[in-house]
């Protein structure tokens, strides 16, 4: 009899142990076990770091160009979970949830930290260095809502008069056409090429690059209509190291709003973003665009105008020995 309690007993142990094994950590105390004393300390540790909270090789080095530049100011909340977070002596915690409580009752603990953001292989890593223990901390996939900026509307920047020409100022025509544009000929081909899976934006056919000035022509002779439905679209300016011949990775992004567009909306950015950034993203939101194809690094609708290209300066598109200040995409519904 007593040897089956001692079983008894020490089965629901090991039940126990295993399953607290896999059980999440909850975060209780910030800055109690902190992983290093200083920003400096944590940054010069980062890689090993990195490697720590899971990240694949590739992506750990595209953290570490990323880090060189500060992060984006974030605050994390309670309930705000975390992939993996590194405390003292870089001790490991997995499936992390924040769980702080204030000195001040009523009151939320919210702390500040940094944040970088990278994607690899279709996937999102998100490094997180915590301002109040220096702690590192992952999220690979989603991140919580309560770190993600709120979206603003874009707005184009006050009027510059006449006066500020080209090449202070530069203009992207956003042009949403009807689905006859992919009828115009050669355009379905170029659409497919895209389909098969190309994995870099710059230097190969896109049906924006090949068929825009087809589109115009059309659209000129009537015979050819912008899309009538509104669809909503996402502006940021990237940094990516394909714009000196490396991966398509995006390892930094300054999201500058939404826009609504019904046919043409134009988009205004003053030389010295361009000038700090790699390229413009625009990405539909909704997904409800047959042109450009899905980029299977991403997943989404998305077209990249590049600012910065190998053997080109700003404003020396298509070979054009004079900067061009007026430039245009398109995009099929």
């Amino acid at each position: 009899m007593m040897n089956k309690i001692i079983t008894a007993v020490m089965l629901a142990l090991a039940m126990a142990l295993a399953g607290s094994a896999h059980a999440e950590f909850k975060w209780k105390h910030p800055g109690a076990d902190p992983y290093a004393t200083s920003r400096d300390e944590a940054m010069k540790t980062r890689e090993n770091a990195f490697l720590k909270l899971g990240f694949p090789t590739e992506v750990v080095a595209r953290f570490m160009e990323a880090t060189k530049k500060p992060g984006e100011e974030v605050k994390l909340a309670m309930g705000d979970r975390l992939t993996t977070m590194l405390s003292k002596g870089a001790v490991v915690h997995k499936d992390v949830v924040i769980s702080w409580k204030s000195p001040i009752r009523g009151t939320e603990l919210v702390a500040p930290a940094e944040k970088w953001q990278v994607t690899w292989e279709g996937k999102t890593y998100t490094a997180i260095l915590f301002e109040v223990c220096y702690n590192w901390s992952s999220i690979i996939g989603s991140v919580p809502k309560s770190i993600e900026p709120p979206v603003k509307q874009y707005t184009l920047p006050p009027s510059t008069g006449i006066i500020a020409t080209c090449p202070n100022v530069y203009f992207l025509k956003v042009n949403f056409w009807e689905r006859a544009a992919l009828k115009l000929p050669g355009v379905e081909q170029t659409h497919a090429k895209e389909e098969l899976g190309q994995k870099q934006f710059a230097g190969v056919p896109h049906v924006s690059k090949t068929h825009g000035g087809q589109f115009r022509k059309a659209y000129a002779a009537g015979a050819l209509k912008w899309s009538s439905t509104q669809h909503k679209l996402r502006v940021s300016l990237i940094m990516t190291p394909e714009s000196s011949g490396g991966a398509q990775d995006i390892t930094a992004e300054e999201v500058l709003g939404d826009i609504n567009v019904t046919g043409l909306y134009e988009l205004q950015f003053t030389r010295a973003q361009l000038d700090k950034w790699d390229a413009i993203r625009v990405v539909a939101i909704n997904g409800d665009a047959i042109s450009p194809p899905r980029f299977n690094k991403t997943g989404v609708h998305e077209l990249r105008f590049f600012n910065h290209i190998s053997g080109t300066r700003l404003g020396e598109w298509d070979s054009n020995p004079d900067p061009d200040c007026i430039m245009n995409e398109h995009w099929i519904e």
